[in-house]
């Protein structure tokens, strides 16, 4: 993997407005995808997880929208501040994205066939000219019969056949990043599976790098290098998978491991994380976890801590960094 970084965020935040209420999704995010990385985004529903990958592309549309920081995206400059052609140009050509729900995504009037020529049409600088040719290509590397799939509706394929197309498509213009949102969701075990193994064939033979955003911790420790662990809005810790998975620091982390079944199938190992997350309207001062976590003391609910480096590469936001894992604290 290249350590050189190809998106820096920098202090990013993002607002929903809904009517007289402000809602900040996102709020003062930093973050580094390096060159030829798979970047795991893990944390509960509604942490602001798929907000940031929205962002990333300039998909926040109004009434929401970026109210801070920068995206700095390689030799191309700052993404907030591109014009209307050049964003259209930094779309699919340099970063794409695998949406959530494929059925959803895909264009239920389209076939296949003619939803990969709009993208070449929309691109027309782009290297490819036949999109035909080159969405043959893509089928196959993705596992699908071209014969079959090309001329299907999207109701007439399966759902991880649906979220392979949307692949595809991803890869129509050879982008440099791939974000993909939540793209084993709903999916049944063979085909959450088939989707890892083609994402870690694509990984390899394109050297494509990936932000892969996901609530599912075994996901993330079978695909991802890095992980970013996102709570309220913000990212509570940053490191490489065996850093994270092994030597968590953050309790919020360490709870999200403790809640995922051992696979020794030992008893009462399983641990739910209790409460609730905090009401992004009116966040509490100090630690956003602090009502849900053991190890909260008075200067949690006062102080709002910052990341700190807790070993190579690896960094976590929490003040009671001194403390024992929970698992110890719990025992």
């Amino acid at each position: 993997m290249d350590p050189t970084p190809i998106l820096q965020i920098e202090r990013l935040a993002v607002e929903y407005h809904t009517g007289r209420t402000v809602v900040r999704a996102v709020d003062q995010i930093d973050l580094t995808l390096n060159r030829g990385e798979i970047l795991g985004l893990v944390g509960e529903s509604g942490c602001g997880k798929t907000t940031l990958g929205h962002a990333l592309l300039r998909m926040i549309e109004k009434p929401h929208r970026i109210v801070g920081g920068r995206i700095w995206f390689d030799n191309l400059g700052e993404v907030l501040e591109m014009n209307k052609a050049s964003l259209s140009r930094y779309r699919w050509e340099h970063i794409a994205y695998v949406f959530q729900s494929a059925q959803n995504a895909l264009n239920p009037l389209l076939t296949v066939r003619q939803q990969a020529r709009l993208v070449i049409q929309a691109h027309p600088g782009g290297k490819y000219r036949d999109p035909d040719q080159r969405m043959t290509e893509l089928l196959r590397m993705v596992n699908l019969d071209p014969r079959r799939v090309l001329t299907a509706y999207p109701h007439e394929l399966s759902g991880g056949m649906k979220q392979r197309v949307g692949v595809a498509l991803a890869l129509m213009l050879d982008p440099e990043v791939i974000v993909l949102d939540e793209p084993t969701t709903a999916l049944d075990v063979v085909s959450q599976a088939t989707i890892l193994e083609i994402l870690r064939d694509v990984h390899q033979r394109l050297n494509t790098t990936m932000m892969f955003i996901t609530h599912d911790m075994a996901v993330v420790a079978e695909l991802a290098d890095r992980v970013a662990v996102m709570y309220a809005g913000r990212i509570v810790e940053l490191g490489s998978v065996d850093a994270v998975f092994y030597t968590a620091r953050h309790p919020y982390t360490q709870a999200l491991m403790a809640a995922v079944p051992s696979l020794d199938g030992r008893p009462g190992g399983l641990r739910a994380i209790q409460g609730h997350p905090p009401d992004l309207r009116q966040l509490p001062p100090g630690c956003r976890f602090q009502d849900r976590c053991p190890l909260a003391v008075e200067a949690c609910r006062v102080r709002e801590p910052l990341p700190v480096p807790v070993g190579d590469g690896h960094e976590a936001a929490c003040l009671r960094l001194d403390e024992p894992p929970l698992k110890e604290v719990n025992q």
